[in-house]
């Protein structure tokens, strides 16, 4: 009888044991991609929505060049142009970026999104989106220089670059200057003179200049402790704006951009993104130890902003006395949900402007 039911018991204990398995995969996946996918919704909404109301650029075009990797690459998105957002979905996650003008696009994150849309950008002849792009600094300027200079090797680099990707992976643009002067360019589908790219962490360069501004007008002491109230019950209270420029403030911190992680979780998952990085604990000791971090940049944006008695002066500095004054009247400085400028990665610029 044993023997003869042998064949149907092991049947019968396979099903299970795949069943079992079956079930254990599903939520070994579950615990691995739901914190994730804030992450990856988020990345895709944000990215998009500047792409589309910043750039002016082809949805298509972005989701081919910009959003074609990792998860990122299968997410859903919905392009309101009449509302101006942006609705990115993978599995059961979902996240929306909003565009409002002046301060570009931002991520909706622990904020009411009627109550951002009501905050209004200072209209000047100083804002970003107000101002028309124009030419190579203050016009379209030529050099007779050009015409006694061969360009077809630099037309070749231009064209290996741009079209065969011969130099591991592909580039939005390729600009050569002479003299102060354009003489070559090169733009990849959908991307022109006047189109406004992301800047990612060249922006944490404009970080350091709007500082040095604001040391050259005495409303800044670097090496003075930052005023974080925080920070006042530990070691944290020794940290300089010097300690923050030079990323060895000693806070806890991980930069790492594959996964899950302090980066990623600031700029796809909270509202404010200098408040999430000063609530990173100590690590180390204050000015002992480097380590990058995109928080750091955070934070002394913060730290600015606490300086101006209002917004409206805040949200024009960048542009009064830095962007225009070099030709970048058209730069846009996106902020979080917070209304803190992303001084890690957020300013939209032309590749003429960088």
């Amino acid at each position: 009888m044993l023997l003869k039911n042998y064949p149907n018991a092991m049947k019968r204990k396979l099903i299970y044991s795949s069943i079992a398995i079956l079930m254990l995969v599903i939520i070994a996946g579950i615990v691995i991609i739901n914190p994730l996918l804030p992450i990856i919704t988020g990345y895709a909404a944000k990215n998009l929505a500047s792409d589309v109301f910043v750039s002016h650029r082809n949805v298509g075009d972005v989701e081919s060049l910009d959003l074609n990797f990792s998860f990122i690459r299968f997410t859903s998105n919905e392009v309101d142009t009449i509302k101006q957002e942006v609705v990115s979905r993978f599995l059961w996650g979902k996240s929306t970026a909003i565009y409002r003008q002046g301060f570009g696009c931002t991520l909706i994150r622990d904020v009411d999104k009627k109550s951002l849309k009501e905050v209004k950008y200072p209209i000047s002849s100083t804002s970003p989106d107000f101002a028309d792009i124009v030419g190579w600094p203050m016009g379209n300027r030529l050099t007779d220089s050009i015409k006694n200079l061969s360009l077809k090797p630099l037309e070749q680099i231009a064209d290996n670059l741009i079209e065969k990707q011969h130099y591991g992976g592909y580039a939005f643009s390729f600009l050569v200057l002479h003299k102060g002067v354009p003489i070559l360019e090169k733009y990849n589908k959908g991307i022109g003179p006047n189109t406004r790219l992301l800047s990612w962490s060249m922006a944490k360069s404009f970080t350091s200049a709007l500082t040095g501004i604001m040391v050259m007008d005495g409303k800044l002491d670097i090496h003075q402790p930052a005023a974080i109230s925080q920070w006042q019950e530990d070691e944290r209270k020794n940290i300089t704006i010097n300690d923050l420029l030079q990323m060895q403030s000693g806070l806890e911190w991980n930069e790492e951009y594959g996964n899950r992680s302090d980066v990623t979780v600031m700029l796809h998952e909270t509202a404010d993104f200098a408040a999430y990085a000063f609530n990173k604990p100590p690590a180390f000791s204050p000015g002992t130890h480097w380590y990058y971090s995109s928080g750091s940049t955070n934070i002394i944006n913060y730290l600015m902003r606490k300086v101006f008695h209002n917004d409206n002066d805040y949200y024009s500095f960048a542009a009064e006395r830095l962007f225009n004054k070099i030709g970048m009247s058209g730069a846009v400085f996106e902020t979080d949900a917070s209304g803190t400028q992303v001084g890690s990665s957020y300013i939209y610029a032309t590749t003429r402007d960088y």
